[in-house]
């Protein structure tokens, strides 16, 4: 059993603001009967973190962020995590992402950039006294892998009429262990319809995996494709 709640400020056409608690419940018995309280249906966000703290059997972690348009075609963003104390560890976690959006950019008409670095502590997201509450879903985590816990993303996208190249590259990479893996992708393609985005493209994938602490040749993946796709946008509003 999970809770989440958010709250969002939309301050001005300038900027958003937003804070967020996540809590995952340790709700059920010895016979797998689930027992919740009231506060599971509590929509005040951090008041359960009043109520629990960190480091309980109930895993609250808290963040928030915040989305900027310091000018008409350039968005900053970024967010951040904490997950309290490690009980094993003794050392705090979180997570924090930051990046930056250039549409149009330097006055070019539909190209777009994007830069973004994503850094989470090893045992963030993680119970360490109950597996059960970890935020992970059949012993995986849900976030960046713990073994990488620096990655850095860049795209480049540029689209005339209607055709599209979009060149892409994520480099993560772990300062305590060495390895690091880089993947990058490019293509180029045609939009044949795009009212409902279908589009044809061809484009080659080269992933490499190296250990940055031992004199070992990278090991090297290379993939070319040809895709025939849609991407249909379903918007549900459900409350």
């Amino acid at each position: 059993a999970a809770s989440f709640q958010q709250l969002s400020w939309h301050t001005s056409k300038y900027l958003d603001i937003y804070f967020f608690q996540g809590m995952i419940w340790k709700a059920t018995d010895s016979n797998n009967v689930m027992h919740l309280n009231a506060l599971y249906a509590n929509p005040v966000i951090f008041s359960n973190l009043a109520a629990y703290g960190f480091n309980n059997a109930n895993h609250i972690l808290i963040g928030g962020g915040f989305q900027a348009k310091p000018l008409k075609k350039t968005c900053i963003y970024t967010q951040f995590m904490y997950d309290g104390v490690s009980v094993s560890g003794g050392s705090d976690n979180g997570a924090f992402q930051a990046g930056i959006k250039l549409f149009d950019a330097f006055g070019l008409k539909n190209l777009f950039l994007q830069y973004e670095f994503n850094y989470v502590s090893v045992n963030s997201y993680r119970n360490p006294n109950y597996p059960a509450q970890d935020y992970s879903h059949y012993g995986q985590s849900l976030t960046t892998p713990a073994l990488f816990p620096n990655e850095h993303v860049g795209m480049i996208s540029y689209t005339y009429k209607r055709v599209f190249i979009q060149l892409k590259e994520n480099y993560s990479s772990s300062d305590i262990t060495g390895f690091s893996v880089n993947y990058f992708d490019g293509k180029i393609g045609y939009m044949v319809n795009p009212h409902y985005n279908f589009n044809i493209s061809v484009g080659s994938t080269l992933r490499t995996t190296s250990n940055l602490g031992i004199n070992a040749k990278p090991q090297q993946m290379q993939l070319i494709y040809v895709s025939l796709r849609t991407s249909l946008y379903n918007l549900y509003y459900d409350f």
